[in-house]
């Protein structure tokens, strides 16, 4: 696996610290790696589409494990997980990600990943590609634009996406990549919510 060889001292050290034993016999101790490079590593398998039909659930069990054990209980921020992709040399898109975390709370009725903050630090303002006016598009009442006009670009290792909502000829509102633009829910939160432009 890429990132193993380049971090196998830290690896050892992390797995030995978090002392999650998973074989014992005289002489021999077998301890898990850390919770957060086999969580990273389930969601780059995921990505580059060898994933096996139990890579999303074993996923959601590793960070479970690391949330309990090692993060006082609390979700791990995108950003965070971003930075274990790094270090590890693993793809964790944004896509995957939130499917993980619907997976994570289904099984665990709380949510393992926070998304908002990283929400607003991906809107950037400089070089608009897109321009948004703040009435053209609206999560359940709740505007998406923070300044007028604006872009929404959602950028990760592995996926570049843009939604765009232009004035088409008829004078209608038309939505490019309906895909992203059904995700902008889940950035924010927002829990069965639906992306409509007006």
């Amino acid at each position: 696996m890429p990132g193993v060889v380049e971090n196998i001292d830290s690896l050892v050290e992390d797995s030995i610290t978090q002392n999650c034993v998973v074989f014992r016999a005289p002489g021999l101790k077998v301890v898990a790696a850390p919770w957060n490079y086999s969580f990273v590593k389930k969601v780059s398998r995921i990505t580059q589409g060898t994933g096996r039909p139990y890579d999303a659930s074993d996923a959601v069990a590793y960070l479970y494990q690391f949330i309990t054990t090692r993060n006082s209980d609390r979700p791990v921020a995108f950003q965070t997980i971003q930075q274990w992709g790094h270090w590890h040399k693993a793809l964790c898109p944004v896509e995957v990600l939130l499917d993980i975390n619907d997976l994570f709370r289904r099984t665990y009725a709380r949510d393992g990943i926070t998304f908002r903050d990283s929400m607003e630090d991906r809107m950037p303002q400089a070089s608009v590609l897109t321009q948004l006016a703040a009435q053209e598009c609206r999560v359940s009442g709740i505007s998406l634009a923070r300044s007028n006009p604006c872009q929404f670009q959602f950028i990760s290792s592995t996926f570049f996406g843009l939604v765009q909502v232009r004035q088409s000829k008829g004078g209608h509102r038309q939505a490019r990549y309906p895909k992203v633009l059904a995700s902008v829910p889940r950035y924010w939160g927002c829990k069965n919510a639906t992306v409509k432009a007006k």
